[in-house]
């Protein structure tokens, strides 16, 4: 891994650990279960980078 990799590295995981937080909350906060459903798989797809994805 370059220096300029390893500078990298801790913004990404606070990035990453910014965006799960923020899911989380927005799963908490979600009280029907088609939408809950929904947010689930964008949101799984969007942090994994997934093309697409399937519950």
């Amino acid at each position: 891994m370059s220096s300029v990799e390893s500078m990298r590295l801790p913004i990404n995981l606070t990035e990453a650990f910014r965006d799960l937080v923020q899911i989380g909350i927005a799963l908490t906060s979600e009280r029907d279960l088609a939408s809950l459903l929904d947010l689930i798989l964008s949101e799984a797809r969007r942090f994994t980078r997934a093309e697409a994805g399937t519950l």
